[in-house]
């Protein structure tokens, strides 16, 4: 098992002028928490040469599906990124719920990515852990 309780970390950029976030921090705290039990329990990142994936979500003008890598720092973080769409956000900023379910495919989506480019095992279940 890997030697912390946190293996991924979650945040949130966009451009103020484009919108607001609403209550968008209580998703990704849920996310984080989930996804952190996972990954922990299955030693996905065992193999792994960093040992904390940090994402962040970028809400802009437009989405763009390719995943940003960034590099891993001496701490063994890597960084990773994708962009959203903030006019999506806009319409559900208040609904807990809604964000969630729009964030949760995209946090999938960004993981496989990575797992894809550090040859890592699939990853395990998500819906297990996502709570509804």
């Amino acid at each position: 098992m890997i030697p912390t309780e946190k293996c991924l970390l979650l945040g949130v950029i966009g451009f103020v002028e484009e919108g607001h976030f609403g209550k968008i921090l209580v998703p990704i705290g849920r996310l984080k928490d989930e996804f952190n039990a996972l990954l922990l329990e299955c030693d996905w990142l065992n193999a792994a040469p960093f040992r904390t994936i940090s994402y962040t979500f970028r809400f802009e003008s437009q989405a763009d599906p390719i995943v940003r890598f960034g590099r891993t720092s001496r701490n063994r973080i890597l960084r990773v990124s994708s962009t959203l769409c903030m006019g999506a956000l806009q319409h559900i900023c208040l609904d807990v719920d809604a964000m969630y379910a729009m964030l949760l495919p995209e946090l999938v989506r960004v993981l496989r990515a990575v797992g894809e480019k550090y040859d890592l095992p699939p990853l395990p279940n998500v819906s297990a852990h996502a709570q509804p």
